[in-house]
């Protein structure tokens, strides 16, 4: 999937906790817990976003190493075929 796909859903994810966190907490009477549920709506947002960095990065280092896995016996054969003798 695309990188920036998965980061945009994420983003939406966290902002939708963080906004059902707050309406939640502002049914509630009391202003200390309108601040407890817009941290832990802040709190789940930059957790999402922390994760979503984290598997583009494994994705990306996953295909770094496929493609090297891939390329290394091409230049290999390409280097055997540069070594033929010319008569």
């Amino acid at each position: 999937m695309n990188t920036a796909f998965i980061a945009a859903i994420a983003g939406v994810a966290g902002a939708l906790v963080g906004g059902v966190a707050t309406v939640t907490a502002a049914r509630s009477a009391s202003r200390e817990s309108v601040g407890a549920a817009a941290k832990s709506g802040a709190d789940a947002y930059g957790m999402s976003v922390r994760q979503t960095r984290m598997d583009s990065y494994q994705e990306f280092t996953k295909a770094a190493r496929l493609s090297g896995d891939v390329l290394e016996p091409v230049a290999g054969r390409a280097h055997r075929a540069a070594r033929v003798p010319v008569p």
